[in-house]
């Protein structure tokens, strides 16, 4: 029957299906039928609302809706529950995440319904002409009263979608452009006399009420020749970035391997930065002249040196030349930047390439270790002479503090015992990190939703040799790496779970979900299991007294502290678990406990399972 998009945005692909009726009774002036009079009277409320809006300012959406929507149009309290389960998914919907068509009029109580009675329908028509009226309303009603009180905002990384306030969105977009185009990154210009690259978007980096913004181009499309061009001129770019500086081309798991070997038994010193505005704070000019000196083609030059300095963007249909740096978002940008602070990194950084020091770096953050302190604390004056820092992302180990960990790209670096960790950030909802396949399922393999989306290769980042290998951890350590990336796998699994469930359905009711269960755990441990004794991963530390039963047991028993938070729902699959598995954990030949996997990680303590609207 095909899906229908919760997306709020006009766009739709090709496999969410667009309804005729709809358009149809869109343009209908007089109206005839019991459905199309009531729809129509909806129509009138709503635009009460939005003419009335600033008593409406506040209030949750399915309170507005309770005035907009009628008794009449439901029948029943429990159709309107129903109704507002799909409202709900709208605003807690991640990106790209869909439902079925048939959600709209499946198990509706169309008998109550006192419009549908009068259209005199047999039961398939009627829920026919039900599902129509709900996506009617769903499409020209729902939407619109979200979109006019809030402002949906996509994270550009993940799949999170946050409803900030209309007014709210507005005075912020409002202060920042004021600030821009104050500082002269954005100078106005006169659209014949340039093309426009895309569209400029101001991304708070962390909630509407901070002036902290992210500039960002949504790049408008290119022909095939040009994407082809382009594609080859990233990687000259990259090369030429290779060929400058090493410091972000040698593996960090490779590169944390040789210093802890050579640096045994000595105590280290180290600093994370980050630096601020990267993209803004790259010099145009010397930008320029590296590629001007480079061995890259005449033609190529050109076209890249016109690429830098002609940042042309539309804002609110108006044309500006972006005068900050290079504009992130851009299809040249990542590889530009990362020229730049190659080139940095050769003029500056080659003083900090001893053997007794390890410099790396990942896009913008740089991590520095030595044995020497003085060193470290001279890499960051180096490193402030020329970049402005984000004070607050800093972390340092020194003598005159007892932390002696680092967190660099989502792992924890203990400089003491070498051991590394993996390290989520603290989390609130895992929806963000849960995204709708784009490829149609048919309704009765929905359950093959939640078995893909937990497929290793969607989640292997939980798993990387980083946090598996025996060379610098120990094989507690590893346990412990493996029993956090599971709790994050059962909670994507819960949001799996909530993305194709349909209203008051238990999860004893979906089918085969306690089958795909024991299927990802035997698969991940599996996989686990010979990851930690491939050679790449074994060290040092290894002393084959992990086993496939243990890591599965270590997987159940994460799965169980994370459903057990929704008892009521998964009651029937814990139960299943427990009868059907021995959780015993033989952890007699480590210095481990119970304990250790009886309790969720304080980074997931806070995550709720579910999904509960906050608007």
């Amino acid at each position: 029957m095909g899906y229908y998009q919760l997306s709020l945005d006009k766009k739709l692909s090709k496999i969410w299906k667009k309804d005729k009726y709809c358009k149809k009774l869109k343009r209908k002036i007089a109206p005839f039928k019991p459905g199309e009079i009531i729809l129509m009277r909806i129509s009138e409320r709503l635009r009460n609302v939005k003419d009335l809006e600033c008593i409406y300012v506040g209030r949750k959406i399915t309170t507005i809706l309770d005035e907009v929507i009628g008794a009449d149009y439901f029948g029943t309290t429990q159709n309107r529950k129903r109704f507002y389960h799909l409202v709900n998914k709208i605003t807690t919907q991640s990106r790209f995440e869909c439902v079925y068509l048939s959600s709209l009029s499946k198990d509706y109580d169309i008998k109550r319904i006192p419009w549908l009675q009068e259209e005199n329908l047999d039961e398939s028509q009627s829920r026919q002409m039900l599902r129509r009226t709900n996506l009617y309303l769903l499409t020209y009603i729902v939407k619109p009263l979200i979109k006019h009180f809030y402002h949906a905002l996509k994270n550009f990384r993940g799949y999170e979608v946050k409803f900030i306030p209309r007014r709210k969105w507005h005075s912020h977009q409002h202060k920042i452009f004021n600030e821009i185009v104050g500082l002269r990154y954005l100078i106005a210009i006169d659209f014949e006399a340039c093309k426009s690259r895309g569209t400029l978007r101001l991304f708070p980096k962390i909630d509407s009420d901070r002036l902290e913004y992210r500039p960002l181009i949504s790049p408008t499309k290119c022909s095939v020749q040009m994407k082809i061009k382009l594609r080859r001129l990233l990687k000259q770019i990259d090369h030429l970035a290779r060929e400058i500086s090493a410091s972000s081309n040698v593996s960090l798991f490779v590169a944390w391997k040789r210093y802890s070997k050579s640096t045994a038994g000595q105590r280290i010193y180290g600093v994370k930065l980050d630096i601020k505005d990267a993209f803004g704070n790259v010099n145009v000019e010397r930008l320029c002249y590296i590629i001007t000196e480079s061995k890259l083609n005449e033609t190529d030059k050109d076209f890249i040196i016109n690429h830098i300095r002609n940042q042309y963007v539309s804002f609110h249909k108006k044309f500006y030349r972006w005068n900050h740096g290079l504009l992130q978002g851009d299809r040249l940008s990542s590889s530009l930047c990362n020229l730049f602070l190659s080139d940095f990194e050769t003029t500056h950084l080659l003083p900090f390439r001893k053997p007794d020091q390890l410099l790396h770096r990942i896009v913008d953050d740089y991590f520095f270790c030595s044995t020497n302190e003085s060193d470290m604390e001279h890499f960051e004056h180096v490193i402030r002479c020329t970049f402005e820092l984000n004070d607050s992302k800093t972390q340092r180990v020194t003598n005159n503090n007892t932390n002696y960990e680092i967190i660099y790209f989502g792992q924890v670096f203990n400089l003491t015992s070498r051991e590394v960790v993996l390290r989520e950030g603290v989390l609130s909802d895992i929806n963000s990190n849960f995204g709708m396949l784009k490829k149609l399922i048919p309704e009765g393999c929905k359950q093959d939703i939640v078995q893909r989306t937990l497929s290793f290769p969607y989640n292997n980042h939980c798993f990387k040799r980083m946090e598996l290998n025996t060379k610098f951890n120990t094989e507690e350590k590893v346990l412990k790496n493996f029993f956090e990336g599971m709790i994050f796998v059962a909670f994507k699994f819960d949001a799996a779970v909530m993305a194709i469930r349909d209203y008051r359905q238990d999860a004893d009711d979906i089918p085969s979900l306690t089958l795909i269960l024991e299927k990802v755990i035997c698969d991940y441990s599996n996989i686990v299991y010979f990851k930690i004794r491939r050679g790449p991963s074994q060290g040092e530390y290894f002393r084959d007294n992990i086993t496939f039963r243990l890591l599965k047991n270590i997987a159940y028993r994460a799965f169980i502290l994370v459903l057990r938070k929704s008892f009521e729902f998964y009651k029937g699959i814990i139960k299943d678990i427990k009868e059907n598995n021995n959780l015993y954990l033989d952890l007699e030949n480590f210095q481990l406990s119970v304990e250790n996997f009886s309790k969720l990680p304080y980074n997931f303590e806070n995550v709720n399972l579910g999904r509960r609207s906050k608007i």
